[in-house]
């Protein structure tokens, strides 16, 4: 096998027929060395092995790891140290690569852009929303985004507690600069990787990995390399697929609430809140909320105002700094 270009990690757990269409989609690609890395993180007790055996076909590109239950991104960084090309993509088990130049279209972008630390990829889904398409941003001003901090400016993050994740409200067509991108289909340098320590693992056990990404797309720009998202062709497919573990997709679920919460909490206190403007801002957080929780006023907008959804929302946060007194802003690392 020729050194390849380009690494494709792909984390999974108990998702075997989604991998399978993932694996299937990684091996159409053609124009560029590769090999990709499953790393099974549990292991899976759905026949994954046995499928991934019949999958791959003695094909020496592809290679599976088993590890024990170590959470999505422990698995991630597992898959950097098992592979060997200047450019890895980090992809989940439920996302395709329809287009077969995708990842020849990321090496060229990285030898494009040569101060790009991340490049993430536009996404579509089965429901037929494109990132992207829709070519319209909605300009919400500072009070507007406090009453829904879900409108903040997409791709963007604030000391406020807001984190714009509508990437499909970007126009179409470009490679734009941006504050974070989604671990989904994010393609990373090697050597950023490497400068910034990984991704941080203690967000595994008590977010399940929420905002873990987010923070290390901010660790790549504090290191001086850029965080870029591609709104352009080529797109992946993005099933969503249900989560077989951790809080599942409602956003008043007391699953969600907690591991949001917990992981948005420690995300801010981390990286710019930290110990002495904390009061001032989770304050701020109970009352108005964050981009994953609503705080008490737009519950009551909502009309989904109970204190036992509050409450949850207020456990997660409190778990959120337990983790920041245990380990500290950036800074202190």
């Amino acid at each position: 096998m020729n050194t390849p270009q380009i690494s494709v990690v792909i984390p999974t757990f108990n998702r075997r027929d989604h991998l399978q269409q993932a694996i299937h989609s990684v091996s159409q690609q053609n124009s560029v060395d590769f090999e990709c890395l499953i790393i099974d993180n549990g292991p899976s007790t759905d026949g994954t092995a046995e499928m991934f055996a019949s999958a791959a076909g003695g094909d020496v590109r592809f290679k599976l790891v088993t590890t024990g239950p170590i959470g999505i991104f422990p698995a991630v960084n597992r898959g950097f140290a098992e592979s060997v090309a200047p450019v890895v993509l980090v992809m989940d088990d439920d996302v395709e690569l329809v287009d077969p130049g995708t990842l020849s279209y990321l090496v060229e972008q990285f030898n494009t852009h040569t101060g790009s630390g991340v490049i993430g990829l536009s996404e579509f889904y089965p429901q037929g929303r494109h990132e992207g398409h829709q070519n319209t941003v909605k300009s919400a001003g500072f009070v507007e985004s406090l009453k829904d901090t879900r409108l903040y400016s997409p791709g963007r993050i604030n000391k406020w507690g807001m984190i714009g994740t509508k990437f499909h409200q970007l126009p179409f067509g470009e490679t734009i600069r941006l504050d974070h991108v989604r671990s989904s289909a994010m393609a990373v340098r090697r050597e950023v990787f490497d400068l910034v320590g990984g991704f941080f693992e203690p967000y595994t056990p008590i977010s399940a990995g929420y905002r873990c990404e987010t923070d290390f797309c901010l660790q790549v720009q504090r290191t001086g390399w850029d965080v870029m998202f591609s709104a352009q062709d080529p797109q992946v497919l993005h099933k969503q697929a249900p989560r077989v573990t951790g809080y599942g997709r409602d956003g008043l679920d007391r699953e969600y609430l907690v591991g949001t919460g917990s992981g948005n909490t420690f995300f801010f206190l981390r990286n710019y809140w930290g110990r002495r403007s904390a009061p001032l801002f989770m304050a701020l957080d109970l009352l108005v909320g964050n981009t994953s929780q609503p705080g008490v006023l737009r519950l009551v907008k909502q009309g989904a105002w109970k204190p036992s959804t509050y409450w949850h929302a207020i456990n997660g946060k409190w778990q959120g700094l337990r983790l920041f007194l245990q380990y500290g802003p950036v800074a202190a690392r």
